[in-house]
């Protein structure tokens, strides 16, 4: 069962309704939610969850402590070019690191979540706990 299916089965029909489910999955699921979830699962996913793991050390040239947002630009300048390097070698020919930057974001930010946020895994649990699913 795909994971569009199962969220509309076990998920949104109980709350929403059969009618109305299908419609709330294709927003609430979207291809970009796709592609980082498999790209999660990859080379370039395991890279990335290094980065993360590498930069949450890193400091400003002053010694001070880096906020989150230049972490994750940081993160992000060593990302792009491996997220165009590994979808070159996949078949992706001629993909621009413009065209990748959306999805590479999305791909950092949820390696983030998964890799160094303290809140962002309990809090999912609730949010699943509340629609009946447990992982």
């Amino acid at each position: 069962m795909g994971l569009k299916r199962f969220i509309r089965t076990h998920v949104l029909e109980p709350v929403f309704g059969a009618d109305n489910a299908a419609h709330v999955v294709d927003f609430a699921v979207s291809e970009v939610q796709h592609a980082v979830a498999i790209l999660k699962t990859t080379e370039l996913g395991a890279q990335v969850a290094q980065i993360v793991k590498d930069v949450t050390a890193k400091t400003n040239t002053d010694g001070s402590p880096m906020t989150g947002a230049q972490k994750f630009e940081h993160a992000l300048a060593d990302v792009l070019p491996l997220a165009v390097a590994f979808l070159t070698t996949k078949g992706a020919i001629g993909v621009a690191v413009d065209e990748v930057e959306d999805v590479a974001r999305e791909l950092l930010q949820s390696t983030f979540n998964d890799v160094k946020s303290s809140t962002a895994g309990s809090l999912a649990g609730q949010i699943l706990a509340l629609f009946g699913i447990k992982l």
